[in-house]
């Protein structure tokens, strides 16, 4: 009996969770903080949380920054607080995962090119992505 009247009283408080009451919570900030500092191997330095429901950007990285929208639309689709938070990690993984492997200069060179018409020959590309590599070990 008092089992059965425990787990009522539990369901009763899960029903008054929010997004916003868990999302925004210091203890959700070390979680993902945790999460990302593992998958970075300890390089993330910043990692930045903000809810922006506007916006079309679940979250992006630039530099020594990784940031996840909250308030992202697709983790907005998601009926449960259990999924909403899988789909938060999934986007702060899928951020460090261009933290740690996307190579920023390179990328931004290369795009430079493709907007003056003129292409990276593939000898620099070569050297340039060696040089990135060995810094990933």
């Amino acid at each position: 009996m008092k089992k059965a009247l425990y787990r009522k009283r539990i369901c009763a408080e899960k029903e008054k969770l929010t997004p916003e009451k868990v999302f925004h919570t210091p203890q959700y900030r070390d979680l993902l903080t945790s999460i990302g500092h593992e998958i970075t191997g300890g390089k993330l330095t910043t990692l930045r949380l903000y809810d922006d429901k506007n916006s079309g950007i679940a979250g992006w990285n630039q530099g020594e920054t990784v940031a996840v929208n909250l308030g992202n639309q697709i983790t907005s689709s998601f009926l449960t607080l259990e999924l909403k938070s899988d789909s938060l990690i999934g986007i702060l993984g899928h951020e460090c995962g261009h933290y740690r492997y996307t190579d920023s200069a390179l990328r931004k060179r290369y795009a430079e090119h493709m907007l003056n018409g003129t292409g990276i020959q593939r000898s620099q590309y070569r050297k340039m992505h060696r040089k990135k590599r060995h810094w990933m070990r």
